[in-house]
């Protein structure tokens, strides 16, 4: 089993920037509304970049945004290169 990192920075710049303008839109609307939601039911909303980590699909991290293929020009997402692994978040 391969093990990768992600620094926080890249990952919420691959989950809020880097795909599709509808998908990136898509993914803040969904979001906003958790935290609408939350506010009228709980009065209060907290979320870290480790709950996004563990809640996104991984498998479509671009290969570019992992530190070990930081300077590479692979253009691939992780489910293409490597099916069996691990992703760490760091800082």
């Amino acid at each position: 089993m391969a093990t990768y990192h992600i620094t926080k920075y890249n990952f919420l710049k691959w989950y809020f920037v880097d795909g599709q303008d509808s998908e990136n839109d898509s993914i803040k609307q969904d979001l906003g509304d958790e935290i609408i939601n939350s506010l009228f039911s709980k009065n209060s909303y907290t979320i870290s970049t480790e709950d996004i980590f563990k809640h996104c699909i991984q498998d479509g991290i671009n290969i570019s945004s992992l530190e070990e293929f930081k300077d590479s020009d692979i253009h691939t997402e992780l489910f293409d290169y490597d099916t069996d692994y691990k992703l760490i978040l760091i800082d």
